[in-house]
C-alpha cells in the first residue's frame, strides 16, 4: 500500500521535469493533455472496477503527469511565449 502511493506521488516532480523539458510544446499540446487527464481516469477507473489495482495505478499517475502539463502550459513564465 505505501509502495504504490509513493508511486503515484511520484508522478509529480516527475510531471515537473517532464513539462520543464518539454516547454516548446506545452502550449500545443494543451487539448490533448487535457484529453488525457480524462481518458487516464476513466481507463483507470475501469481497470479498478475489474479489480486490477495496477491498472488503476497507472490511470491516476497518466493523469497526475498530464495535469501538471496541461497546468504549466497556461504559465507564461514557464512556457516563455504568448498564449
Amino acid at each position: 500500500m505505501l509502495l504504490e502511493l509513493f508511486g503515484i506521488l511520484s508522478a509529480i516532480p516527475i510531471g515537473y521535469f517532464l513539462a520543464w523539458l518539454a516547454r516548446e510544446e506545452l502550449v500545443v499540446g494543451r487539448k490533448w493533455f487535457q484529453r488525457l487527464v480524462i481518458l487516464s481516469l476513466v481507463l483507470g477507473g475501469t481497470f479498478w472496477a475489474y479489480g486490477l489495482r495496477e491498472g488503476l495505478e497507472i490511470g491516476c499517475f497518466l493523469a497526475i503527469l498530464a495535469f501538471i502539463a496541461y497546468h504549466q502550459s497556461f504559465n507564461r513564465r514557464w512556457t516563455k511565449s504568448k498564449i
